[in-house]
């Protein structure tokens, strides 16, 4: 097999795809919401921003799910409101696509962070 036929998927940081996605989830499980909406970020900042919502729908199914049934409301809608977002901010499709949103034009990131914290310390842990 040639070199060029098989080429492992990075983010910006040069972090193998699988092992970002490992570490989000990760992340979720131990209730470490800063490193989560970090690892979060760096896919969506590498152009997986699609796979990072998928997976994360999965992750609000299978680990957050059956604590609160909110979540993977709240994943979806976050999905939705950034293709919206997309799709009606100006220029080219190309450009839209390469568009890193920033605090100052979608500011969803830091609400959901902040939800996460507020949820994480008003509900008891099972031992």
């Amino acid at each position: 097999m040639s070199s060029g036929a098989f080429r492992r998927l990075e983010t910006v940081h040069g972090y193998p795809l699988d092992e970002a996605v490992s570490a989000l989830q990760k992340c979720v499980r131990r209730s470490m919401v800063d490193e989560a909406l970090w690892w979060a970020m760096e896919m969506n900042k590498s152009g997986f921003a699609a796979y990072c919502y998928r997976r994360l729908m999965v992750i609000a199914n299978e680990d957050i799910g059956i604590a609160d049934h909110f979540a993977p409301v709240l994943v979806n809608a976050c999905y939705q409101m950034g293709k919206e977002l997309q799709s009606r901010a100006p220029g080219t499709a190309a450009e839209k696509a390469d568009r890193e949103w920033t605090r100052r034009r979608c500011s969803t990131p830091s609400g959901i962070s902040r939800r996460l914290r507020s949820r994480a310390s008003s509900t008891t842990r099972c031992q």
